[in-house]
């Protein structure tokens, strides 16, 4: 060999392991980050479209619609990179199962609550809001992405790792392990 000790040369392929990784990685959150960002641009388009005429007959400020939604926006994409990039990298399979069992009980709790009068907010008859200190929301919105994701984990075998391809600038393929 080349002179590497055994454990100069394992923490190598580890750092080689992770760079890979990092790659593939950026590569693929740069894809899901544009997309995600001309979904948003095109649902503000399509409020300001919508809320602008009947707004500007009102006396309120007339983007007012447009600015509220540009602020949940920030908190939206600003936790999707702080969970993207910092707590994600951090967390085990078994983990992230663990993390996801918790919030489907909690959606499940949140789908009870609907039905309770400090919480829940009828709208049109229909008991599906929650109103929490002037913020309104509907748990079924955020059980379908937790079903989703805890099923996607629930059917991965054990001790089986994630597969990461992605197609390179030169037309190869990377996969990291």
């Amino acid at each position: 060999m080349s002179g590497l000790s055994g454990s100069a040369l394992s923490q190598r392929r580890r750092r080689s392991l992770i760079a890979r990784r990092s790659e593939v990685l950026s590569h693929c959150s740069r894809q899901i980050f544009i997309v995600t960002l001309v979904l948003l641009a095109l649902g503000l388009a399509a409020l300001f479209s919508a809320s602008t005429g009947s707004l500007a007959a009102d006396t309120t400020f007339p983007y007012s619609v447009i600015l509220r939604q540009l602020l949940f926006v920030a908190i939206g994409v600003s936790l999707m990179l702080l969970t993207w990039f910092v707590v994600l990298p951090r967390l085990s399979a078994q983990a992230v199962k663990l993390l996801l069992a918790l919030a489907l009980l909690v959606n499940l709790l949140l789908l009870v609550g609907v039905f309770l009068p400090p919480f829940g907010v009828a709208v049109a008859g229909a008991h599906r809001w929650i109103r929490v200190s002037g913020l309104q929301f509907q748990p079924a919105e955020f059980l379908k992405l937790t079903l989703i994701l805890f099923i996607a984990a629930t059917l991965v075998p054990p001790g089986s790792r994630l597969l990461l391809t992605t197609q390179r600038s030169d037309g190869r393929h990377s996969t990291v392990r």
